[in-house]
């Protein structure tokens, strides 16, 4: 006989269109439906002192055995905030003392071909890198691995070309990366790279100078239709095409290249992402090379620096989640339309939950990751790379742990007072962000909401839902519990 109590991390997102309950857990993830039925025994289960009695078998046949063998209900005398912190803990402790893993940022260049009016980077550095900076990143390398002899093996090490617009400082990417090649073949140590770009530049050739120089993966932003994009990505002082001619460079795209295109959604976007697929279809770009091409949708985020003269059209965070599941099933059903008429197999919508971490924003709690602009100064963050005073050092200078400390002592459950005992922080995006404050799952229900969108999807539309990526979900939990 144990005693049992309701884990602190588990939530409950009642369905009252049906009675249904669903019950998930930040901390260790998964989800099952419970029947009214069920609830109504928790509920009674709980009421004396929010603890009680349980014979618990395994794997047993009452669904409270399942929520225990599961994690939803768990001993009455654990202390789960301190467990979590502690997991956590030894989770940071891995990344600075063990993951022998390095990661860069580069700004080849600081200046840009467009003019975004809600760009975070407010005070762009107008230079692209030259030599002299070039040449300090080997020697800051060197002297990263050489100060950190507790890594007894390096393992990877990625770069994100980034910008400004990279691809301004095309020279830059083709000089250090074989250089960064050579570093990591000296160290036995794998080399990837992405890159970040507007896509204006990609023409043919541009394309095979990136697979030339070792770049997979490149992400592309389109803004909706090409009213709408060139409207809220117009060209910085200049004439010429803009939506046209990142369609054209997308259809040049390499066979060994993955691209994402990001569409970051405010209203007048979301209106306009049918038309955007229609051209894509058109120009056999996406869904025709969904193998390469895949399309993420973002929030559009509103930066009070930026002065901005019209927000009437950014989506509030509480209509964000309806907005992104919609955009979410109208992708499958284009994807769908097009494989019904190619004979392609047809495709499914995941079930999307958040899986926990134990871990912060690599970005800042890894002492080996780096965010180096256009004349070589290091900050830990992208969105933080404008920003003279968040300047950590320069990239000529010796690598000085010391001045890293008070990015690499951040921990979710202590970026505000109310994360420590918060049941979202293992899912929360705002508690691990340095840079800017995003949401808080804990006020806005965003968590809860997510849930029970796709969920009553589910009960209308079964055959068109995978829960295949949700962690923890089990196939015979899905069959006898009714998911």
């Amino acid at each position: 006989m144990g005693t049992f109590k309701l884990s602190h991390y588990s939530i409950l997102v009642p369905i009252s269109e049906n009675g249904d309950c669903l019950i998930t857990n930040t901390c260790h993830g998964g989800l099952m439906v419970l029947t009214a039925e069920e609830v109504n025994i928790l509920t009674d289960k709980l009421k004396k002192n929010k603890i009680f009695n349980w014979e618990y078998n395994s794997p047993g046949d009452s669904f409270l055995d399942v929520l225990i063998a599961k994690k939803y209900l768990v001993q009455a005398d654990m202390n789960e905030i301190d467990a979590y912190k502690e997991k956590h803990s030894r989770h940071h402790d891995y990344i600075r003392n063990k993951r022998g893993d390095l990661k860069l940022t580069v700004l080849t260049s600081g200046k840009c071909n467009m003019a975004c009016s809600y760009c975070y980077e407010f005070a762009k550095r107008n230079s692209v890198m030259n030599e002299e900076t070039i040449r300090h990143f080997i020697p800051f390398l060197e002297d990263v691995v050489a100060k950190s002899p507790q890594i007894k093996e390096w393992t990877h090490f990625h770069n994100t070309w980034y910008g400004g617009e990279p691809l301004l400082g095309l020279d830059a990417i083709v000089k250090l990366t074989p250089m960064f090649k050579k570093f990591s073949r000296k160290y036995g140590i794998k080399y990837t790279s992405s890159m970040i770009t507007n896509g204006l530049l990609l023409d043919r050739d541009t394309w095979k100078i990136l697979q030339e120089n070792d770049v997979k993966s490149v992400q592309i932003t389109l803004d909706g239709s090409k009213e709408v994009h060139d409207r809220n990505r117009p060209l910085n002082n200049a004439q010429g095409k803009n939506y046209e001619r990142i369609l054209e460079n997308l259809t040049h795209v390499p066979e060994g290249m993955r691209v994402v295109i990001r569409i970051n959604v405010d209203k007048v976007v979301a209106a306009s992402v049918p038309s955007l697929m229609d051209d894509l279809e058109a120009l056999e770009i996406w869904p025709q090379k969904q193998y390469m091409v895949n399309l993420d949708f973002a929030h559009l985020r509103t930066y009070e620096e930026n002065d901005e003269p019209n927000l009437d059209t950014r989506i509030p965070k509480t209509e964000w989640v309806e907005c992104l599941h919609h955009l979410r099933r109208l992708k499958v059903e284009r994807y769908n339309r097009w494989a019904r008429k190619s004979g392609a197999k047809q495709g499914k919508l995941y079930f999307h939950a958040s899986d926990p971490t134990f871990s912060d924003c690599s970005a800042v709690v890894s002492p080996y990751s780096f965010v180096v602009d256009s004349e070589g100064y290091i900050t830990k963050c992208w969105e933080l790379a404008t920003e003279e005073n968040r300047i950590i050092q320069h990239i000529s200078e010796s690598y000085d742990l010391t001045k890293y400390e008070k990015y690499l002592a951040h921990a979710r459950y202590n970026s505000k007072r109310s994360c420590e005992d918060c049941k979202y922080v293992p899912v929360c995006e705002d508690s691990q962000c340095i840079a800017r404050p995003q949401k808080c799952l804990r006020n806005s229900k965003e968590f809860e909401n997510e849930l029970k969108i796709q969920y009553l999807y589910y009960l209308k539309n079964p055959d068109n839902v995978s829960f295949k990526p949700l962690r923890e979900i089990r196939k015979e939990m899905i069959e006898r519990w009714g998911v």
